[in-house]
Formats: structure tokens, C-alpha cells, sequence
């Protein structure tokens, strides 16, 4: 270029003026994207899900998004990878993190009463555990407070006034007058309500209110343009959505109906209430949990789980979990006619998310864990160079069979979860309550894989080389049993 004519080169600046180009994808991130986007055209014709998004960010923060299926099986519209899904539950993560950085700049504590913020409301006295509850508490659903989202009452009046803009103290009249589910603090159960009183927090310490603070401190610094707010039945972008939910409106199960949604979304609020694509979630993901959004210090506060009864357990507003690619942290989510689901990996700073525009269990097809555990699977894969095999393409390998004697035995993973292992000949067998034997093939004196299905069993020893449990790796999601008899 330096050796052509100044007439030649102006010519060619004047061209590139008028015909911009369009930037070339990664060679990295097309890969990843490609190879997604494979998995999820399998998955779709395997399942039957209408349409789906998906989203990453890899360690360096390149990102990218892909899509399946349709946004409106009505009128044919393919999905697009930027189009805006309802996210629901994770929306309690803008929440939780807006919470955490008001105890940075010590407007709240963590540990104030709520009682600070609501003692002079007239149905405070009858709010479950009213003046034993903490901010805390709330974000961690330990308030024994009871869940207006799951009253018939509540859905009924949603579905009888779709027009019907909620108060958020009309949503905590649900659980008034209830006795608590537990002591506060001394329990775990998932309840919406808790985070409305926590939204409605935020709002009178900071004279604002949410959507703004969440915009103000998140979304526009971190140029998250495709995440909106909820705030009515008409949200620009956001492709319909198809539900099962027997409670409300959705004829031929469409959520959208003449450019509207059968019921006002703006009812989720704290409790979720925002519309996404994936990428963006993805990439909230990483700035949250990779970032330096939350200092050290709450972060740590932030990722310190309780129990849950289940395999997880749940910080501040974070589901928490162990995987076959470490410590995984995030959040899913549901509101009629659309699931979500996004996490970050730590060992890998690696953020993934997956979006439907359905939520029929049949069309699913799988724990939404494990569609992000597929794409892991990939990134991980091409960022290492390591291939992960399918477990088609697993070979076992030979160990003497004599070993499968010590490990014969029950193992429970949860209480009421019982996997059986027992040894016919020179095969290994495992079986739950629920589910037919199935075979155990050895990589290992010590790891197993089935055929059938994506799961890994690792069997554990202490230090007398007696077997004590095992580590069950399914959807990449890790669950230790210990071995009961």
C-alpha cells in the first residue's frame, strides 16, 4: 500500500468511508460459537424446544452468542442471538449485588433488622419472623418467609387483571398473617418475597429506585445494552414465549398475544424482572463473579453458601456448586414461557449462558446444567486443546474385577437418595430407587463411566484404603454420596 499513488491511496480511504467493513470474527470465538451452535441444533431436534440462545465469554473477555429454533412459531421468525428473553430469577443477582455495594459505602449492613426500613408500615406486625429478620437473611432466603409466587391466590389475580400494575407491598400481603416456615435463620426456603423486601430496601436507603441503581451502578458502566427492565405488557425484543403454566393465560400457549403478554411482567421486579440475551448474561456473570464489582471482602460474603437440602448450596443471591470443571457460581431462572440459566467457572474464567423461549419440561429435555456443562465442554476443549469424549467415545479399560467387591454397597447422595452398587460377575452395577441397572465401565481402578448416559463415578478411599463413599459427576455438576452399608 505505501509504494501506490497518493491518488490511489485516497481513493481507497474514500471506498473504506463509504462501504464500512464488517469486522472479522475471532478465529477462536467462530470456533467456539460453531461448535455451539452444532450442539444446540442437536439438541433442539432431539428435544423439540422452540428456540433457543446461547452466550459466552471466554478469560480474556471475547464473548460471543449464537441461536436455534424459532422466536414465534407462528409466524416462522428464526431466533436470533440478540434477541431479549425473559431471564426471571436471575435477575436477584443485580439485587444481591446492588445490596453488597451499599454495605461497601456503608449505607446498610448486612446484618441490620429489617424492622429499620418497615417497622412503621401497617402490615410490618404481620409479616412472618417480622423483627428477627436481616438483610442477610433475605438474600439468602433464611427468613422463614413463605413465597407469594407460590399462592393460587396470587396467580389468580395476576391472570384476572393482566393490565394491573402490582404494588410492591401487594405481593408481601401473600405471606402476611402465615406462620413462619422456620426460626429466621435457621432455614432455607426460596421465596420471591424476600427479595421484594430487599428491592423495596434499596429503595428507601437510596431515595432512587431499583431499575435506576441497577442501570446506574451495572448496565451502563459495563455497556450491558441488552439487559431492559420489566416494566409493562410490551417489551421491545423480547421473542414470545411458550408456556405449560395451568394458572394464566397463554392461548395456544403463547405468552404473547397481539404484541402483549397475557400477564404484566412487571409483577417480578425484585424477584427477577429483566429481559436479556444470553451474551449479556454471560458476560454479567463474568464481571460479577470474575470482576471487581464487589470487594473482596463481600464477595467472599457473597459466595459462602448455605445449605439447601439439595446438591447446591446458596450465598447472596448465587447458587454455588462443584463441577468437573471446579467451583461454579450462578443463578437460574423461570417466568411462564421462558427459562434461563448462566454461570461462571473460576478455574477457568469462563462465563456461559442459555436462554428458552419455553417452559414444557418435555421440550427441555434436561436440567439446564447440563447444556451448559455441553458447552464447557467445547470452550474448554478449545481453550486447552483437550478434547472431552462423549461417553460413546470412551474406552474402558481392564482392572480386575476382585476390586469391584469393595465397593459393592449403598450410598446416599441426599437423604432419600439411595444409588445401589452392587457386582454381577465381572460387571460393576449401579442403580437408583427410580431408574433400571445400568453398567459401570472402569478408566480407572477407581473411575467408572456408563454408556447411556453422561455420568462419571468416582469412588473414595481414606487413608486404610477403605471405600467411604463416591463423587457422582452428572450434567458436569459434582455429587458426593456417602456410603451408608
Amino acid at each position: 500500500m505505501r509504494r501506490q499513488t497518493h491518488i490511489a491511496a485516497l481513493a481507497l480511504l474514500i471506498c473504506a468511508m463509504a462501504t464500512p467493513t464488517v469486522a472479522q470474527e475471532d478465529p477462536q470465538v467462530a470456533r467456539i460459537r460453531e461448535g455451539i451452535q452444532r450442539k444446540l441444533d442437536q439438541l433442539q431436534v432431539q428435544y423439540g424446544f422452540p428456540g433457543a440462545t446461547a452466550g459466552f465469554v471466554l478469560p480474556d473477555g471475547r464473548s460471543g452468542a449464537t441461536s436455534v429454533g424459532f422466536s414465534d412459531l407462528k409466524s416462522k421468525r428464526r431466533m436470533a442471538p440478540d434477541d431479549l428473553l425473559l431471564a426471571g430469577s436471575i435477575g436477584k443477582t443485580f439485587v444481591a449485588a446492588t445490596m453488597l455495594q451499599l454495605a461497601q459505602e456503608n449505607k446498610v449492613s448486612l446484618e441490620d433488622k429489617i424492622n429499620k426500613w418497615f417497622k412503621n408500615d401497617p402490615w410490618f406486625a404481620r409479616l412472618p419472623n417480622a423483627n428477627d429478620i436481616t438483610i442477610r437473611m433475605l438474600l439468602q432466603h433464611s427468613s422463614g418467609i413463605g413465597n407469594h409466587a407460590d399462592s393460587q391466590a396470587f396467580f389468580k389475580a395476576l391472570a384476572a387483571n393482566p393490565d394491573r400494575v402490582w404494588k410492591h407491598d401487594e405481593l408481601v400481603n401473600y405471606v402476611l398473617n402465615k406462620k413462619p416456615l422456620f426460626a429466621a435463620g435457621k432455614g432455607f426456603a426460596y421465596s420471591d418475597t424476600n427479595y421484594i423486601l430487599a428491592g423495596m430496601i434499596i429503595d428507601r436507603v437510596t431515595g432512587s429506585t431499583l431499575y435506576s441503581e441497577v442501570q446506574r451502578r451495572f448496565l451502563t458502566p459495563l455497556k450491558l445494552d441488552h439487559i431492559v427492565p420489566q416494566e409493562g405488557r410490551v417489551i421491545p425484543g423480547v421473542v414470545n414465549g411458550y408456556s405449560e403454566f395451568p394458572m394464566i393465560p397463554h392461548p395456544g400457549g403463547s405468552m404473547i398475544v397481539d404484541g402483549k403478554f397475557t400477564i404484566n411482567p412487571q409483577v417480578e421486579w425484585a424477584g427477577g424482572g429483566f429481559a436479556s440475551t444470553s451474551e449479556d448474561l454471560a458476560r454479567w456473570a463474568a464481571a460479577l463473579f470474575g470482576g471487581d464489582l464487589i470487594s473482596k471482602v463481600y464477595l467472599e460474603q457473597m459466595l459462602n453458601g448455605i445449605a439447601t437440602g439439595e446438591i447446591d448450596l446458596y450465598g447472596l443471591g448465587v447458587d454455588i456448586a462443584d463441577s468437573r470443571w471446579g467451583a461454579v457460581y450462578g443463578h437460574d431462572g423461570l417466568f411462564p414461557g421462558y427459562v434461563s440459566a448462566m454461570s461462571y467457572f473460576p478455574k477457568y474464567r469462563v462465563a456461559v449462558a442459555v436462554q428458552f423461549n419455553t417452559d414444557r419440561e418435555k421440550q427441555l429435555g434436561r436440567d439446564l446444567a447440563a447444556y451448559l456443562d455441553e458447552f464447557m465442554k467445547i470452550i474448554v476443549g478449545e481453550l486447552t486443546g483437550r478434547k472431552i469424549p462423549e461417553p460413546s467415545e470412551q474406552v474402558p479399560v481392564t482392572v480386575d474385577p476382585k476390586i469391584f467387591d469393595s465397593y459393592v454397597g449403598k450410598y446416599e447422595v441426599v437423604p432419600g437418595v439411595i444409588l445401589t452398587i452392587t457386582r454381577e460377575g465381572d460387571h460393576l452395577m449401579a442403580q437408583n430407587r427410580s431408574q433400571s441397572k445400568g453398567e459401570l465401565l472402569p478408566s480407572s481402578e477407581t473411575e467408572y463411566f456408563a454408556r447411556r448416559v453422561d455420568i462419571l463415578i468416582k469412588f473414595v478411599k481414606d487413608k486404610q484404603g477403605t471405600v467411604t463413599g463416591l463423587v457422582i459427576s452428572q450434567n458436569g455438576r459434582n455429587f458426593p454420596a456417602k456410603k451408608i452399608k
